[in-house]
């Protein structure tokens, strides 16, 4: 289960955690998990599915497709991705990238269930004070 997220700063840290965290933390684990029955579980959020909600048709395809590669995503992200203006969007697409990354894991290792999850808006250090409406028991 991969749960490190970083919710603000630039978006290249955010990315360096959310996204290539996670992938670094499966490219060592996957050796280690058993074929037959192992399972990958990477924490995203609702986050990650508005931003993609928010974008144009055409990036939205991009994110919605489910036979990507790691590839196709750092493709995407060298081509479309400046410094985003909302809020919150960095970390939405890193969440949306931690999505379509866990597709190619999914296409790439078909006998391991690798799985996108995300538990709503939990009170966590993270959160602190911005009205989260579950505990981090509820969202687990």
């Amino acid at each position: 289960m991969n749960n490190a997220g970083v919710l603000q700063g630039n978006l290249d840290d955010i990315l360096k955690t959310n996204l290539y965290g996670v992938k670094l933390m499966c490219g060592a684990f996957l050796p280690l998990i058993d074929v037959s029955n192992g399972r990958i579980v990477n924490v995203s959020s609702e986050m990650g599915s508005s931003y993609v909600r928010s974008l144009k048709k055409e990036h939205q395809k991009f994110f919605t497709r489910t036979e990507v590669t790691w590839e196709q995503i750092e493709e995407y992200l060298k081509q479309n991705v400046i410094q985003v203006t909302g809020k919150w969007d960095n970390y939405g697409l890193s969440k949306a990238c931690l999505n379509s990354y866990t597709m190619a894991l999914a296409n790439e290792h078909p006998n391991i269930l690798s799985s996108a999850v995300h538990p709503g808006f939990c009170d966590t250090h993270m959160t602190a004070g911005m009205g989260a409406n579950r505990t981090a028991e509820q969202g687990c």
